[in-house]
This record gives C-alpha cells, structure tokens and sequence, in this order.
C-alpha cells in the first residue's frame, strides 16, 4: 500500500521533465494541455499531482519561473 503523503505525486522523473520542458519554453505560451502532454497523463490529474509535488499549481510555477 502506497503511503498517503506519495501517493498522489508525480515520480520525480516525470516532475524533472515537466520542470525541462517548463524551462525550455518558457518564451513561449505553455498551455495546461501541452505540460499534462509531456507528462503523459490527463489534464486533471496533473493538476492534482503537480501541486501535490511542488505545493503550487502548475500555473503558479509557471508565472514565478517568468
């Protein structure tokens, strides 16, 4: 059984490549569409895991790393 406090993150590989792919584009416009793309699962869920990773939604991230 999964303990509570990870069962609901990302694995740190998946995290690691958002973050890449966050930092590669960030002169671009980034859409929810396209991180949930890179890290293969539904735009629901990612949300829900990303904050659950890092403690700020993935917008959040994104506007403090601008």
């Amino acid at each position: 059984m999964n303990a509570p406090t990870t069962q609901n993150k990302l694995p740190s590989y998946t995290l690691q490549r958002v973050i890449n792919y966050i930092s590669q584009n960030l002169h671009q416009e980034i859409q929810l569409a396209d991180l949930a793309e890179v890290a293969k699962i539904s735009q629901f869920y990612f949300c829900h895991t990303f904050k659950q990773s890092t403690g700020i939604s993935p917008y959040q991230y994104l506007t403090r790393q601008r």
